[in-house]
């Protein structure tokens, strides 16, 4: 779509009407490094303008890593003055082929955190969504109502069918049996009964997509957030180590998808 709006037009009037759309610098010089091709940025930009002219809906994916965290802030201006209304952070995730990337890259959540709250603070009311993505609630309290992990993950209605994802990345059989043990050991017959057994497989998967690759400390399982917070990655904390963590006190948060309801609202409401 960004080399030819003729594309868009003709994809959008074949039923494409959201397109998702990644940028993870504020200029060409820390997004193309990023990306490691010359001329994305532009093309970029291009895409985004192809696609609101067109009539189709743009959201933004930026990766926050620790090249671009300091322009958060920068990233939300460009995208906002190119009209675009809903955009993604998300954190780094040391998984899977994540895990053979650049050391440089990585950074601490707690380093990442001012920034992130500076940037939703001044964009909050201009956004209709932002979504923070992949990092412990503990580093945002106060801006929970902005996160998005693994359990919440399943309720974003713009989010993969992670059902459907675990049967194409792994194999059926994997699936069923993540479901199986997810069932087994992590959900609770009243919570089958209460979200039902679609929206129980799912979290099932979650449970066990956790365990796998997450742990918690002590200070979790005082925090508010215990109950809907994956935790740590593993990856993370073998590399920077876990002080960071700090428990939120307060009544402990049970329903998983709430904070992506309030985010959603619209859609959820028809």
């Amino acid at each position: 779509m960004g080399q030819d709006s003729a594309f868009a037009y003709e994809a959008i009037a074949l039923g494409v009407d959201d397109v998702l759309v990644s940028l993870h610098g504020p200029d060409a010089r820390l997004h193309d490094f990023l990306v490691a091709r010359p001329g994305a940025f532009y093309q970029v930009i291009k895409t985004i303008g192809n696609v609101l002219k067109a009539g189709a809906s743009c959201r933004i994916n930026t990766v926050i890593s620790a090249l671009n965290y300091p322009f958060l802030r920068d990233i939300a201006a460009l995208v906002y003055n190119c009209g675009v209304k809903e955009i993604n952070y998300i954190y780094f995730s040391p998984l899977d082929d994540a895990l053979d990337a650049p050391g440089e890259l990585w950074v601490k959540y707690s380093a990442t955190a001012p920034f992130v709250k500076e940037m939703i603070e001044e964009y909050k009311d201009k956004f209709k969504t932002i979504s923070i993505k992949v990092i412990p609630f503990c580093f945002l309290d106060g801006y929970e109502d902005y996160i998005t992990n693994f359990f919440q993950n399943i309720y974003d209605p713009y989010e993969w069918d992670f059902y459907q994802r675990v049967r194409i990345r792994r194999g059926i059989l994997q699936r069923d049996l993540a479901v199986l043990f997810g069932f087994l050991f992590f959900m609770d017959i009243r919570r089958i009964f209460k979200i039902g057994w679609r929206k129980s497989l799912y979290e099932s998967i979650m449970h066990v997509q956790a365990f796998r690759e997450c742990i918690k400390i002590r200070a979790c399982r005082r925090c508010k957030f215990d109950l809907i917070c994956p935790g740590l990655w593993k990856a993370y904390a073998k590399r920077f180590g876990t002080s960071e963590i700090k428990a939120v006190y307060g009544e402990k948060i049970k329903d998983l998808d709430r904070v992506v309801r309030k985010r959603f609202l619209d859609y959820y409401t028809g």
